[in-house]
């Protein structure tokens, strides 16, 4: 696998890397980055001794999927790392057409961070409903436990078949939602007091 430490990162490098996370590792379904689970950008980057961040390997998987969208195979002439980065988050239209420009006209890192951030304050000034805050989309989605829809103490005897290490690692996470879930309470009923 590539270090990179040693040297700059190529497009085709992360395309490949980016496959093997994506395919290989998540079976096409990539997490987002910082997302708990059997495997996490930064235990990969604890498999490869670090040769590789987990940030590195999350840039690699996202660019990846961006050229996978897109159809296109990294063999960018005018194109590295850096262009390909500031595109990521953008809609599949707008990667596409700055790929292209990009590409046949030979961009800077710097042009195409112009051309990028006049479409991200775009999207910004657009009217429409603001986006919720993440700790009310947390919210949200625990309601589907807290309704009924679906439990978490349904089969707590299913436990009995678990090792004691894996427990301890659960009951850490566990403590660690309480530890959240306790700040958000406080939070909220300050915000509540407010009204």
């Amino acid at each position: 696998m590539y270090d990179d430490r040693r040297g700059k990162l190529r497009p085709a490098d992360a395309y490949a890397v980016g496959k093997i996370i994506v395919e290989d590792l998540y079976a096409g379904n990539r997490p987002e980055h910082g997302r708990r689970g059997a495997t996490t950008f930064r235990k990969i980057s604890e498999m490869t001794d670090g040769r590789m961040s987990a940030q590195a390997l999350y840039r690699c998987a996202a660019i990846y999927e961006m050229c996978k969208k897109l159809g296109l195979k990294p063999t960018f002439s005018n194109l590295g790392m850096s262009h390909l980065s500031l595109m990521l988050g953008l809609t599949t239209a707008q990667q596409k057409r700055l790929v292209n420009a990009a590409e046949k006209s030979n961009w800077s890192v710097e042009r195409l961070r112009v051309e990028t951030a006049k479409l991200r304050s775009a999207r910004k000034t657009r009217k429409g409903r603001k986006p919720l805050p993440r700790c009310v989309r947390a919210v949200h989605q625990l309601d589907r436990f807290i309704d009924g829809r679906e439990s978490l103490v349904e089969d707590l005897e299913a436990l009995d078949e678990i090792d004691g290490k894996r427990a301890k690692e659960l009951m850490g996470r566990v403590t660690e939602v309480q530890a959240q879930l306790a700040t958000l309470h406080k939070a909220l009923a300050k915000a509540a007091r407010r009204r």
